[in-house]
């Protein structure tokens, strides 16, 4: 189907709404849009130009086209957000492993140079 022009020069085609909302591309923003719309319960067909044709250009009003490009750049950031908790909580488990084990270690050492003698260790630790 050829591309239709925009109904208002005001409103916003595909490409500007990824621009808007700091998509990569147009595809990776409908794929946005389809996540929102199916999280809020906003049927994407009422993007389309003719709402009957599932193929049809796509249509973004001026009064609502900016409100999607905020919600699509906050989906972004919210996925940024939980990528990089996912690797923190990753590199904290890993320095909290590797401290258990270096504690362990240390205390394996000073058993093996002090013994039993436990008022030397507690000495040894406050310094």
């Amino acid at each position: 189907m050829a591309k239709q022009k925009k109904r208002r020069e005001a409103d916003f085609t595909t490409k500007e709404m990824a621009d808007l909302s700091n998509c990569k591309s147009e595809q990776t923003f409908m794929n946005r849009l389809n996540s929102v719309c199916e999280h809020y319960g906003i049927d994407p067909m009422l993007f389309k130009m003719d709402e009957t044709i599932n193929s049809s250009e796509n249509f973004f009003p001026a009064e609502r086209g900016e409100l999607l490009a905020l919600l699509q750049r906050l989906c972004v950031d919210i996925d940024k957000a939980n990528y990089n908790l996912f690797w923190n909580y990753k590199f904290i488990s890993m320095a909290q492993q590797a401290n258990e084990e270096e504690t362990e270690k240390y205390e394996q050492f000073m058993d093996l140079i002090y013994g039993d003698r436990d008022d030397r260790k507690v000495e040894l630790k406050k310094e």
